[in-house]
């Protein structure tokens, strides 16, 4: 029998005693950890690690043929887009899962990622271009299903909001959406320097229903906490959570929160992405 596996203060013989939403959780919490190794060894330059060589030459694909040289294809729709450098990645539309037309905030149905920026086509015939420093804001609404009986999966939706007001929702209308990792990390690479020098200055940052001040605390809600009558902070299951030291409990949802992880980072609560979907 294998170590018993310790998760989210329960105990497991192995993975595949979990349940299937538990099990889901826990593997994604384990692909983020290996990712944040991944990124601070890159930060340390491997020094003090043993480096690895590269292969001389990488293998290449076996199925397909010859692959063109240059740039990305993208769908002949996409091909005016001139302006945000060369593609990076396409997401068509998922078959089965198109709507017929859009209501309130558009919902992108085919989407071109660029080295600067990203385009989309909606419910028309217009290509929108968003360049990444004109995004303010992203919102995570992700859900996780499945039980005993049924399969896992999940649902992604994320609200893209520009600094203008202008909102997109990208969700599993386009094939591949996933996590959203290069749009993020593409966005908040602009975003955080500026929010972390304003934030370490001594002014309120809002992130929606969270504010937080480097000395004072945060208001959630509308509510004060002082950093020192926090017990802990934590997200979990789709919920940004504080436990004070009296034992009170407060909560906002996270799909409430723009940016939630530059807020976590500002204040230093270690967030992984499996926590940021609730579960269905």
């Amino acid at each position: 029998m294998g170590t018993p596996i310790h998760f989210k203060g329960l105990v497991y013989d192995s993975v595949e005693a979990m349940p299937p939403n538990i099990r889901a959780a826990y593997e994604q919490s384990q692909r983020d950890k290996a990712r944040n190794k991944q990124v601070q060894s890159e930060v340390r330059g491997d020094e003090g690690h043993e480096q690895v060589e590269p292969a001389a030459e990488p293998f290449q694909r076996a199925w397909g043929g010859p692959r063109p040289k240059g740039p990305m294809p993208v769908p002949a729709e996409f091909e005016a887009v001139t302006s945000l450098g060369p593609a990076t990645g396409v997401h068509p539309e998922a078959p089965g899962i198109g709507l017929p037309f859009d209501i309130g905030t558009p919902v992108a149905r085919v989407l071109v990622r660029y080295r600067e920026g990203f385009a989309y086509r909606a419910g028309g015939k217009d290509i929108h271009t968003w360049r990444w420093e004109e995004v303010a804001g992203i919102q995570t609404n992700n859900s996780y299903h499945g039980g005993v009986r049924s399969p896992s999966y999940t649902q992604h939706e994320y609200t893209l909001t520009k600094h203008s007001g202008e909102k997109v929702i990208l969700n599993d209308t386009l094939k591949g959406i996933g996590e959203l990792d290069p749009i993020k990390r593409a966005v908040f690479a602009l975003l955080e320097p500026a929010l972390a020098q304003r934030y370490r200055a001594g002014e309120d940052l809002t992130f929606g229903p969270v504010t937080i001040h480097h000395q004072k605390g945060l208001h959630m809600d509308g509510k004060p906490y002082a950093w020192d009558g926090i017990q802990n902070m934590e997200v979990e299951r789709g919920r940004f959570k504080i436990t004070l030291k009296d034992g009170q409990h407060h909560e906002v949802r996270v799909s409430a929160i723009p940016n939630i992880e530059l807020l976590c980072r500002l204040i230093g609560l270690n967030l992984f992405s499996s926590e940021l979907g609730s579960y269905g």
